[in-house]
């Protein structure tokens, strides 16, 4: 094989390992939601934009724990542009009494400062509203992430 069509071959397979690696990346891990209460959550809403994975389960029986696999896109578009992944998921535990607990579960990867290609780490939130029950979130806002990890989120009597 001649020379230059050595270099030539080498050029296009390192551009095609960058494309790969810049373009098509992925940050993928595990979701636990520990349910230690004595009452069932039940899932009232969920949407996502661009994650590959998030489904989570539409009820989490009373002391019990679901996992599910997460995946962000977090990739980059051919304008060099580092894209948003945003997941929402709604849940109510309704007490002993009737009242309400809601639950909201964010997965977030946001874009950085305007005219920046910059991309933040992903990250999971929670809030808990409606705090009629004496259950509890150990924390209230963001949970972290872990990739190929697992990240447990719980929610426990208080």
């Amino acid at each position: 094989m001649k020379r230059g069509l050595k270099k030539y071959l080498f050029a296009i397979m390192v551009a095609a390992l960058t494309w790969q690696t810049a373009y098509a990346t992925s940050q993928g891990g595990n979701f636990e939601i520990r349910n230690m209460t004595d009452q069932t959550m039940v899932k009232t809403g969920e949407h996502s934009y661009q994650m590959e994975k998030w489904n989570l389960p539409n009820t989490i029986p009373g002391n019990s724990s679901h996992t599910v696999r997460v995946e962000f896109q977090t990739y980059v578009w051919s304008s060099g542009i580092f894209e948003d992944d945003a997941a929402d998921t709604y849940y109510q535990l309704t007490c002993k009494d009737g009242k309400i607990d809601s639950y909201h579960i964010m997965a977030r990867v946001a874009a950085g400062p305007a005219g920046r290609n910059e991309l933040s780490s992903p990250y999971l939130l929670v809030k808990q509203t409606g705090n009629n029950c004496s259950y509890t979130l150990p924390i209230d806002g963001k949970i972290g992430w872990q990739h190929n990890g697992t990240v447990t989120l719980g929610i426990v009597p208080k």
